[in-house]
């Protein structure tokens, strides 16, 4: 897993981490780990299968991936929840823009610097990958 139950409930709060995976009475809830981890596991599953082929190294947790396993692992918990617990808007957006930037790594359109150089943060630095301009290509050997 990319992130334990404490992380996850560190992120979010403990107040919504019993809410959407709460057990027992409303005055003496506690967090369902197993649900909760059910849903970690889930989530570190999609991130490692968008970043493994490209970037192995990165797979074992860094900050960035962590943070995509939590808003994923957050809106499936969500999704469970019935009524009571309906997916909001944010929760929505999270996810959605954590599967994009999923996608934009495999695809190679967003770089991470995996190359052991970090900021003072710990945290991957993070960069976009532009493609060549073509012109150059096609016009080589052209001449008027």
């Amino acid at each position: 897993m990319l992130l334990t139950v404490e992380q996850f409930a560190a992120v979010f709060g403990e107040e919504e981490c019993l809410q959407i995976a709460g057990t027992g009475a409303r005055d003496r809830r506690e967090l369902d780990r197993q649900k909760i981890e059910e849903a970690l596991v889930h989530a570190s599953g999609i991130v490692t299968g968008y970043v493994r082929d490209r970037w192995p190294e990165a797979v074992n947790g860094t900050p960035m991936l962590a943070g995509f396993a939590a808003d994923i692992a957050r809106w499936r918990l969500r999704g469970r929840g019935g009524q009571q617990s309906a997916m909001n808007e944010t929760v929505k957006q999270r996810y959605d823009e954590a599967i994009a930037r999923l996608k934009d790594i495999a695809g190679g359109r967003l770089t991470l610097d995996v190359s052991g150089q970090t900021d003072a943060s710990d945290e991957l630095n993070v960069s976009t990958a532009i493609r060549p301009d073509r012109i150059t290509g096609v016009l080589q050997g052209w001449r008027s």
